[in-house]
């Protein structure tokens, strides 16, 4: 039989694409979220009910349609008129509808030209912006110190847009993001080079999401520079549905004994084959998930090729470093194995929020400590 060794146990099922991703996200997604959360409004009283920001953005947005020849898209507009209803400001811009460069280049120019300071999200999801939209779009994001996720999922976006974005990444333009997701773009390696010119000194970005890039092992390397840099705050990397195989894995396994940040690497699908238990990979994995010094909890290989002796050997490494608490894999087991798997990851995550907790101590009695040291270094002066 076929399974995810995770915290249940799943049937096997074929890799899914964008479109499962939309079904199950678009019903939590809406057009801007819940009434009342973009800021305080009217209701609130206070300086923000006199904000007329939203009505100028959308005053211009429009004008920039009209002369480009295109529109807003009706929920977009439906959007505003909900935050101008509610006094509130525009805080989240989620865009699902068929815009074109000409759409994305309307609303770049008009969040740019006024400095909209209010928005913290940016989604385009198949809306067509393709590189010269988006080029429009990171003009603004240049400038804005506000906007913390952007997501650009199925935009036809290819290196060139990678390289708009790296510039905007740079640790000198001071960009506040810190959840970037590009999935479902041929950006491939080339354009993981370009992000690589602004995230190789980025420390800001915290999730970085690169499924069905077609990205291969060349890369692997790029994100290899992304991942070690010291200052580094990347915690997730999900690089699902690429060409890395297996001289692409052998790349991260070796930033995983090293970052001093990234708790969770998504590498299903990636056309991975581990023919034995001394392979060259699964030792780097050994390495990896049994080094009691990483933070890396969290590993899934789902629809990888992993010969059965090569999993007992990283269970064996699992066991071993007492960290990993999440790893998903599709291969055949024995229920014994299985269930011993099972019982060593609820065994490590237990362990895990234990240490946590032990940490967020020490880091609580070493503030009191220094507030102790100030107060006896104050009475001393008096």
């Amino acid at each position: 039989f076929f399974f995810q060794a995770e915290d249940g146990i799943r049937d096997s099922v074929a890799s899914r694409g964008l479109g499962d991703v939309y079904k199950r996200q678009v019903h939590g997604i809406l057009m801007g979220g819940k009434k009342g959360s973009g800021g305080k409004g009217k209701k609130g009283g206070g300086d923000a009910g006199e904000d007329d920001s939203t009505q100028r953005l959308l005053s211009l947005y429009s004008k920039k349609c009209v002369e480009l020849g295109t529109t807003i898209p009706a929920k977009v507009r439906e959007r505003f008129n909900d935050c101008l209803n509610e006094g509130e400001v525009l805080t989240e811009l989620n865009i699902w509808e068929p815009i074109g460069w000409q759409g994305a280049k309307a609303l770049g120019d008009a969040l740019l030209e006024i400095k909209y300071d209010k928005l913290t999200t940016l989604r385009f999801w198949k809306c067509g912006i393709e590189d010269n939209g988006l080029r429009y779009i990171c003009n603004y994001l240049m400038i804005n110190k506000s906007v913390t996720v952007v997501e650009f999922m199925d935009n036809n976006i290819t290196w060139l847009g990678c390289e708009f974005l790296g510039r905007v990444l740079r640790q000198e333009v001071g960009s506040p993001i810190t959840t970037l997701k590009l999935d479902h773009n041929p950006i491939g390696s080339k354009g993981v080079a370009m992000l690589t010119e602004g995230l190789s000194m980025n420390p800001t970005l915290k999730i970085l999401t690169l499924n069905y890039c077609e990205i291969d092992q060349e890369g692997a390397k790029s994100l290899f520079q992304i991942l070690i840099y010291i200052k580094s705050a990347i915690k997730e990397v999900q690089l699902r549905g690429n060409n890395l195989k297996n001289e692409g894995l052998k790349e991260l396994m070796d930033v995983m004994l090293v970052s001093k940040a990234l708790e969770k690497i998504d590498l299903a699908d990636n056309k991975v084959v581990i023919s034995s238990a001394e392979d060259e990979l699964t030792n780097k994995i050994y390495l990896s998930v049994s080094n009691k010094t990483t933070i890396v909890g969290s590993y899934d290989f789902s629809y990888n090729h992993i010969n059965p002796e090569a999993v007992k050997k990283i269970v064996d490494g699992i066991k071993e470093g007492e960290l990993v608490s999440d790893f998903k894999l599709t291969t055949e087991m024995d229920d014994d194995f299985r269930t011993d798997f099972q019982k060593t990851l609820v065994k490590n995550k237990k362990n895990a929020k234990k240490r946590a907790k032990k940490k967020k101590g020490k880091k609580k009695g070493k503030k009191k400590k220094q507030c102790c040291v100030l107060l006896m270094s104050y009475a001393l002066q008096i």
